[in-house]
């Protein structure tokens, strides 16, 4: 089953079925498969198909990985930090170019986010860059080339 019908399934099956596919955690079990609907699952917003049952707690300085063994996705796809936090993401930008924002498959579905959005755009160069949330929010990022294919995420900075 593709990533595109996995997100399918979940909405329209609901909260259950996402969690019992594994959205939610990248522990021991690959990244988080946001949702792709605006729905408030549990009365917070959707954001590039993240709702606060997918969000992972991240402290420290947190990463996040993609492309290689995870092919198009996101590992966590879906992360909680604190404010003043850096958050950082690995791997190919060439293969997968990052760009903040609601992924356009998504626009008209997802709430837009907040502004403005601290995470840069990168299309090649180094393989890690590092953005600092100094303000509360949901922040979508996406992946330009394979949005359509579910590589899209959100960064959610609490106080």
């Amino acid at each position: 089953m593709t990533r595109r019908e996995q997100r399918n399934l979940m909405v329209g099956v609901g909260l259950t079925a996402a969690m019992a596919i594994g959205c939610g955690s990248d522990e021991g079990g690959g990244p988080a498969t946001p949702l792709a609907a605006d729905d408030a699952v549990d009365g917070s917003p959707v954001v590039n198909g993240c709702h606060q049952a997918s969000y992972v707690d991240r402290a420290g300085t947190p990463t996040i990985h993609f492309g290689g063994d995870l092919d198009d996705s996101y590992s966590p796809a879906c992360i909680t930090v604190s404010m003043d936090q850096q958050v950082s993401w690995s791997g190919d930008f060439e293969e997968h170019p990052l760009s903040p924002g609601v992924a356009p498959s998504v626009r008209g579905t997802s709430n837009p986010g907040t502004t403005p959005n601290p995470i840069p755009t990168q299309k090649s160069g180094t393989t890690t860059i590092t953005a600092t949330f100094g303000a509360t929010g949901y922040f979508p990022y996406y992946c330009i080339d394979h949005e359509d294919d579910g590589m899209y995420g959100t960064v959610q900075v609490v106080p």
